[in-house]
């Protein structure tokens, strides 16, 4: 989609862009039924409580823009979705068993807790330095699952501190 044509569009149907994220637009009618649009490249999710006005807004695209409309949402950037009894949920199983797979960790052990309480992590307590690259890639994928998981973000968040110099015991 051209941002420009697209955006115009949305205006016309009146849409309000978000300040905060350029990509979202938002439609609430009299009846406080809303719908939500997220554009990601040259793909978009449609979604709301007003499931006429969802099939209208598509109708109306499909005149205007070359389009293919794929159905329900079920995976998108790393994040599970579905819906039961009217709730809609989000895991990340997928993705974590990803990074688990991509950093050799298949095989690792579960627990509660995942940094051991009153822990205290130096900048050099003698352990060898490990590769910054690899270290940064996983705490960057780890801050993304703390999207789902946000126990994992003081754990990640203490972490996080050393990537200029990451060492075996981090």
């Amino acid at each position: 989609f051209r941002s420009d044509k697209i955006d115009s569009f949305f205006v016309q149907h009146s849409f309000h862009r978000s300040l905060n994220d350029p990509n979202l637009y938002t439609k609430m009618n009299n009846q406080r039924q809303i719908i939500l649009i997220s554009l990601y490249v040259d793909d978009m999710i449609i979604t709301g409580n007003a499931n006429s006005l969802i099939k209208e807004i598509k109708q109306q695209m499909s005149q205007e823009f070359e389009m293919k409309d794929l159905g329900d949402l079920h995976y998108c950037l790393g994040l599970e979705v579905w819906k039961d009894s009217g709730q809609t949920f989000l895991t990340q199983g997928k993705y974590a068993r990803t990074l688990l797979e991509r950093f050799r960790m298949e095989q690792c052990k579960t627990t509660a807790t995942p940094l051991q309480q009153n822990l205290k992590l130096s900048s050099d307590d003698g352990t060898k330095q490990v590769d910054a690259t690899l270290y940064r890639q996983l705490v960057g994928s780890l801050i993304y699952l703390t999207t789902t998981r946000s126990d994992l973000a003081y754990s990640v968040s203490m972490l996080s501190q050393f990537m200029s110099r990451p060492i075996d015991s981090h």
